[in-house]
């Protein structure tokens, strides 16, 4: 926790107070979310869909928007200096939203939304909706957060699912901006990429970042070996990456231009 107060401490000061709203709201005071125990799961996923809607609204409605152009027109110009120069970790739009989406999938673990994937440790479950949108949206940085919130409470194995979803987070906030991203004007190139892009999150980063954090952290001989253990999970995990592939393209499509662009 200290740690998180740090890391807020370097951000602007629109995106620190957006940040302490998201922590009272989603730790719920005495609720340690943190420490993978709950008294009551239900309680603090109602806490953390409540917290996902307030700062959807916070980073998207046209009056935020305003707000943030009315406060830069008031400013008086001022010389320049490295301090103002600096651009801060995360703005408060990308601390909303990656907030948001990291939240909804926090949601869904603590809710138990899962299937385990027979022979492995592994569940398989809607989360990686949130991870890879709220990702794309907010970048590597904002990818970290939601990996975060997405593999904290893996029920059993957090540090393999904080391995894969933390790095997955990064990959696709840096191919969404750099590839799909690029063909905006071009939809049906745009949607194309866009899937190819959460396949390649599933089967080329998470998955095997799931077995190289089973093997390093979770050791069991009746894995059989890391590629036996690879094509189990990717088997297993196959439904799960055609469906959310299927959704988020139906979702990206929907969406206006606006708020499919990158926040970063």
């Amino acid at each position: 926790m200290a740690q998180f107060a740090k890391f807020v401490r370097s951000m602007s000061r629109p995106a620190m107070q957006v940040a302490l709203e998201i922590l009272k709201d989603l730790i719920l005071i005495d609720s340690p979310i943190f420490q993978f125990t709950c008294p009551t799961t239900i309680q603090v996923t109602a806490s953390s869909i409540c917290c996902a809607t307030k700062i959807i609204f916070l980073g998207y409605t046209k009056k935020y928007q305003a707000g943030e152009e009315n406060e830069m027109s008031e400013q008086t110009p001022s010389p320049p200096s490295i301090e103002s120069e600096r651009k801060p970790i995360l703005t408060a739009r990308q601390v909303g939203v990656a907030a948001a989406f990291g939240g909804a999938a926090l949601a869904v673990v603590l809710a138990g939304i899962t299937i385990p994937i027979p022979g492995t440790p592994v569940v398989t479950d809607p989360r990686e909706i949130f991870t890879t949108i709220g990702a794309s949206l907010t970048g590597p940085i904002g990818g970290i957060v939601i990996g975060l919130l997405a593999g904290i409470a893996e029920p059993g194995i957090p540090l393999a699912s904080l391995l894969a979803h933390i790095i997955g987070g990064i990959y696709s906030g840096f191919v969404y901006k750099n590839l799909a991203w690029r063909f905006k004007e071009n939809k049906l190139g745009y949607l194309g990429l866009w899937a190819l892009q959460v396949l390649g999150y599933y089967f080329i980063v998470v998955v095997p970042l799931f077995v190289v954090g089973l093997v390093l952290f979770y050791p069991d001989p009746e894995y059989g070996g890391f590629f036996a253990l690879l094509g189990v999970l990717e088997v297993g995990a196959a439904p799960e990456a055609v469906f959310t592939t299927i959704v988020t393209t139906i979702i990206m499509a929907a969406l206006p231009e606006r708020y499919r662009r990158p926040l970063w």
